[in-house]
């Protein structure tokens, strides 16, 4: 599906999360003393997200289809030792085990459970894996259209709200990447939720899928002509070229499992071995899916557009004392929060020598985009918290999954005031300097 078929995506429609609790603010109301008329438009404005759903095995089961219960019957040594499995295709076994008209594809739905009379119990349990990894193949593969229609909407709009001067914004390729990135490393979370399992990345992260995507990324967005993209409606040509490229790989990857041996590691066996298409994954409701991947692109695609303004977060920098909830600041351009413990928590932008400056149109954050203070500064700080240090990858590292859960959905360097070690030696530095040299924070 092209992005012409998501014509009015493309024209401005706002979105709201439906997946986190946020505070809803009424048109016109200030947000840190400013006044804005812009009004947070409701899901109606975009199109209903239609996924391919598992077929109901019940009939055919004995136990409940458990990664444990995959252990339990030897089924990774029944896969990779089957009898001339190194060259025996998925469709091939499939008939060759009794299950005729068993298709697996983009667009096909292979179903065991209409053959399961008359084939053995550790072949049906094979097939019910492979249709496990058809139908989550097929689920990213329809998302791929939607979550480039919502990109598509949601990053020119973000970009003409929050920064100034947005004239030059789009020149910059590593701009590309990360809010591309963001959409294809959010895309599984998503759809599965955190425990998504290895298989999701195998997919996810294959050669033919997102080191294909970098490649294409590399050779159609950088470009040296600052007037060649100036134009977004330029932009949505190479994102539906984009789009088109992500599905035939997906479609490449998963012919190529087809296709493959059944006991090799391209084939059945290497997506499924230690039952990981049962591990913990639960299929939800459409609406739940499209409320989590449209919350998981506001947050990917915020935090890409404050970082390149050198955004950071400050924790401690001063007493919760101000005019705002809990003692948070209640001023321009301020994003600020206090948590119950008494510690404020700011998203500042880091300026030349070393000074403060504002968040351009900060009370948009929360009035358009549904998206709080405490929302953003707890979760950078949660995610700082895992890692010890801020990590953000503009270009996905297929060697190492990048962290999908909720602890890193919105990623800005964390500079702790209250550490000792920069709050005993900060002494007359400003928090910018005292971050800079002190926190060693890449800003």
């Amino acid at each position: 599906m092209g992005l012409c078929n998501w014509k009015f995506l493309c024209l401005g429609a706002s979105l709201v999360p439906h997946s986190l609790s946020l505070p809803h603010l009424q048109p016109n109301q200030q947000v840190n003393n400013q006044t804005t008329v812009h009004q947070n438009l409701g899901p109606a404005s975009l199109p209903r997200l239609n996924l391919t759903r598992p077929s109901n095995l019940d009939g055919c089961l004995k136990d409940p289809l458990t990664k444990q219960l995959w252990n339990k019957m030897g089924m990774d040594q029944h896969v990779k030792q089957y009898p001339g499995g190194l060259n025996l295709s998925l469709s091939d076994y499939a008939d060759k085990v009794g299950a005729t008209n068993f298709y697996c594809g983009i667009g096909n739905d292979c179903n065991p459970s209409q053959t399961c009379l008359g084939i053995k119990q550790q072949d049906w349990y094979a097939l019910a894996a492979a249709h496990r990894f058809n139908t989550f193949v097929n689920q990213i593969y329809e998302a791929t259209a939607y979550a480039l229609g919502v990109v598509s909407d949601l990053s020119p709009t973000m970009v003409d709200d929050l920064i100034p001067d947005a004239t030059n914004f789009w020149n910059f390729a590593a701009v590309y990447v990360g809010i591309l990135t963001a959409w294809i490393t959010g895309t599984p979370a998503a759809l599965f939720g955190a425990g998504v399992g290895s298989i999701i990345w195998m997919v996810m992260m294959s050669t033919m899928f997102v080191s294909s995507a970098a490649v294409w990324v590399v050779a159609n967005l950088y470009v040296p002509d600052p007037q060649k993209f100036t134009r977004w409606s330029e932009v949505i040509y190479r994102l539906q070229d984009f789009e088109n490229h992500m599905q035939g790989a997906l479609s490449n990857f998963t012919q190529n499992v087809i296709d493959s041996g059944i006991s090799t590691e391209q084939g059945l066996y290497g997506i499924s071995k230690g039952g990981n298409l049962f591990d913990d994954v639960q299929f939800r409701t459409e609406s739940e899916i499209q409320s989590d991947l449209e919350q998981t692109l506001k947050l990917r695609s915020l935090s890409h557009i404050l970082r390149i303004q050198n955004a950071f977060v400050t924790r401690g920098s001063q007493p919760c004392n101000g005019d705002g909830p809990n003692g948070a600041l209640n001023e321009p351009g301020k994003l600020s929060y206090c948590d119950n413990e008494g510690i404020m928590m700011n998203i500042v932008l880091a300026g030349e020598k070393d000074k403060e400056e504002p968040v351009y149109n900060a009370g948009m954050v929360a009035q358009k985009y549904g998206l709080s203070t405490e929302l953003l500064t707890t979760t950078a700080w949660r995610c700082q918290q895992k890692y010890g240090v801020y990590r953000h990858p503009t270009v996905v590292n297929a060697t190492e999954p990048y962290d999908t859960s909720s602890d890193c959905l919105f990623n800005l360097p964390v500079c702790d005031l209250t550490d000792p070690k920069i709050r005993d030696k900060k002494h007359h530095m400003s928090v910018v300097e005292a971050c800079r040299k002190l926190g060693k924070l890449p800003i």
